[in-house]
C-alpha cells in the first residue's frame, strides 16, 4: 500500500476492440514508484508480456508498435537506452527509472532476437484513450 495514503498509479494496455481479452490494466506494483513515467514503463513491460503470451501460443507476430502518449518512454527506448545500458549513470548520479527501463529494453531485445520488430511512437492522448481509460479505471479501485 502506498505510504501515508499516497495515490497509487494506475497502468493500460489496449491491443484492440476485436481481442479485447488481451486488453488488461491493473495498478502499479506498490512498492515501485507511483509515477507517471513509471507506469508507462510498466504498461510497455505488460504490453511486451501479452506479446510473449501470443507467440508461446503459435501467433505469428512481425511488428509491435507501441502507441504511448509519453515523451519520455519514448525516447528513452529510442535514443538513451542505448546511452544508459552502458553507464548505468547519468552525470554520477543513479538513472532515474534505469533499472525498469532496463527491463523493458532486455524484454523487447528478448523479442527482436526472435524476429519481432518494435516500435515507440509518441501519439496524442486521443490516440490511447482505451489505455489511459484502463489505467484510470484500474487506479480508482480500492484493494
Amino acid at each position: 500500500m502506498p505510504v501515508n495514503g499516497a495515490a497509487q498509479a494506475g497502468y493500460g494496455v489496449f491491443v484492440s476492440w476485436m481481442a479485447h481479452q488481451l486488453n488488461c490494466g491493473g495498478r502499479v506494483p506498490c512498492h515501485a514508484e507511483q509515477t507517471t513515467d513509471f507506469a508507462e514503463i510498466f504498461a510497455a513491460i505488460q504490453a511486451l508480456e501479452v506479446v510473449d503470451n501470443l507467440m508461446i501460443t503459435g501467433q505469428y507476430i512481425s511488428h509491435v508498435v507501441m502507441k504511448t502518449t509519453s515523451k519520455f518512454l519514448v525516447t528513452a527506448m529510442t535514443k538513451l537506452v542505448w546511452i544508459w545500458v552502458e553507464r548505468k549513470i547519468n552525470q554520477g548520479q543513479p538513472l532515474v527509472n534505469g533499472p525498469p527501463v532496463a527491463h523493458l529494453h532486455e524484454r523487447a531485445s528478448a523479442l527482436q532476437q526472435n524476429h519481432v520488430k518494435i516500435s515507440f511512437c509518441q501519439v496524442n492522448s486521443g490516440y490511447n484513450e482505451p489505455a489511459i481509460m484502463l489505467a484510470q479505471e484500474a487506479a480508482r479501485k480500492r484493494v
